[in-house]
């Protein structure tokens, strides 16, 4: 049996966004490694393996039934990166609001590359990222979390 669509979107994301490297246009460069899509507690990932981008279902998305047993999808996606921020000096007055910024950059570039998901999407949207989750004082872990939705239709019984 073929995978779910749900978790071939999911993996296609994930490849998405391990394509994010500064020889391509990036602000960062993320290690092949980096990108899973089991939830971890992200703050205790090795500074080495930063930025560490986690991909997962993020709650119930919204589903609608049609005629001919079609349905339209919408899945919840999240992305939650996580990256280090150098810290002060060159001319970035503020580098962690700066690296956020930049990571959330990073992250909507490199989905919306390919809106359909590889062809199993109608299309992928990116909301608002969260509120910045910044490290106080010597603290140098920045979190970025990306609320994603797509948006696919397919056959009711054949997930």
């Amino acid at each position: 049996m073929a995978d779910p669509i749900a978790l071939t979107v999911l993996e296609n994301a994930a490849s998405a966004l391990r394509a994010i490297a500064t020889g391509a246009g990036y602000h960062y460069t993320v290690k092949s490694t980096s990108v899973v899509l089991d939830p971890i507690e992200i703050l205790l990932v090795s500074p080495t393996e930063c930025p560490f981008l986690v991909v997962h279902f993020a709650g119930p998305g919204k589903r609608e039934f049609m005629p001919a047993l079609r349905m339209k999808d919408e899945l919840r996606l999240a992305v939650v990166g996580c990256v280090i921020c150098d810290g002060p000096g060159g001319v970035v007055a503020d580098p962690k609001m700066a690296a956020w910024a930049n990571l959330a950059a990073d992250i909507e570039k490199a989905l919306t590359v390919d809106a359909t998901r590889g062809g199993n999407a109608i299309d992928t949207r990116l909301d608002q990222p969260d509120e910045p989750m910044l490290g106080f004082g010597g603290q140098n872990r920045v979190i970025v979390v990306q609320p994603v939705r797509v948006i696919l239709r397919r056959v009711y019984g054949q997930p």
